[in-house]
C-alpha cells in the first residue's frame, strides 16, 4: 500500500500539485485510527520563508562564486530518526539534468557551508523522538502513522522552497530562473518536486 501511495503522491508532484498532494496526505492522516500525528495535520512551515529565502540567495551567491549554477538541490536531514534537530542542506550543481533519471544529484558540485534549521513544528519532533526511544514503529498502524506523517512534513518542506521561489521570483533574485530540487535525506517517502 505504501508504494501505490508514495506513487500517487509522486504523480501529483510531477504535476506540480503540491497542494493536492498535502490535501491527500492530510485526508490519509485524519482517517488513521492513531492520534499521535494528527497534530501536524493543518501546520505549514511558511512562517520562516524570509529567512529561507536569505539563506538561499547566500547559497546561491557563495556557489556561483565557484561555478555557474544551473540547479540546486536542496535535502532535508534524516527527521524520522534525528528528531533532535531538523534542517536543510543546499548543493548546486553547474548542469540540470532533469527527474528522468536523478542519479546525476548524487554528485554535486558545491554544497552549502551552513544548513537551515526547519522550525516550527517542534511538538511533532517530540512525537517522533517517543516513537523511536519507545519502539513503537514496532507497531504496524503506528509505523503507518509515522509514514504518512513523514511524507505530510516532506511536502510541508516542498511548499516552503515553493514559497521561497515565489518570494524570489517577485524580488528578481539571482537564483529566481534556477531550478530547485526538494526532498528529504532518507524520509519514508522518497518525494522528489521541481520547485
Amino acid at each position: 500500500m505504501e508504494d501505490i501511495f508514495e506513487e500517487k503522491l509522486q504523480g501529483l508532484l510531477d504535476q506540480h500539485k503540491l497542494e493536492e498532494a498535502i490535501a491527500v496526505v492530510e485526508q490519509q492522516i485524519l482517517q488513521n485510527p492513531v492520534a499521535d500525528f494528527k497534530p501536524v495535520v493543518g501546520k505549514n512551515l511558511l512562517h520562516i520563508t524570509e529567512a529561507l529565502v536569505q539563506y538561499l540567495d547566500h547559497c546561491f551567491a557563495a556557489a556561483e562564486n565557484k561555478i555557474q549554477v544551473k540547479s540546486l538541490y536542496a535535502e532535508m536531514n534524516s527527521f524520522t530518526i534525528n528528531y533532535d534537530l531538523w534542517y536543510v542542506d543546499v548543493f548546486a550543481y553547474d548542469r540540470n539534468e532533469g527527474l528522468e533519471d536523478t542519479d546525476w544529484l548524487a554528485d554535486s558540485d558545491y554544497q552549502s557551508a551552513a544548513s537551515q534549521p526547519i522550525t516550527g513544528l517542534e511538538d511533532i519532533q517530540a512525537v517522533y523522538q517517543d516513537y523511536m526511544d519507545t519502539a513503537k514503529w514496532e507497531d504496524d498502524a503506528r509505523e503507518v502513522a509515522a509514514h504518512e506523517c513523514a511524507a505530510l512534513i516532506v511536502l510541508r518542506v516542498q511548499e516552503l522552497f515553493k514559497a521561497a521561489k515565489a518570494v524570489a521570483t517577485a524580488r528578481k533574485l539571482a537564483w529566481a530562473s534556477v531550478p530547485v530540487y526538494v526532498t528529504a535525506h532518507d524520509a519514508y517517502f522518497n518525494l522528489l518536486y521541481q520547485v
